[in-house]
């Protein structure tokens, strides 16, 4: 969590620099694609046991 605040301290409080970098980029885009695997794939398990 210190280095989060630090970032942001040096970013003048600005969440731009975390998305900056094509790294950071990638990692939200897996993290966004994860989470919308794991929601289609409760919802198709739900409307096939009904």
């Amino acid at each position: 969590m210190n280095t989060y605040r630090t970032a942001l301290i040096l970013n003048e409080g600005s969440h731009q620099g975390f998305l900056d970098s094509t790294v950071a980029l990638s990692f939200f885009a897996l993290t966004l694609l994860m989470i919308g695997w794991q929601l289609w794939s409760s919802r198709r398990k739900s409307t096939a046991a009904a």
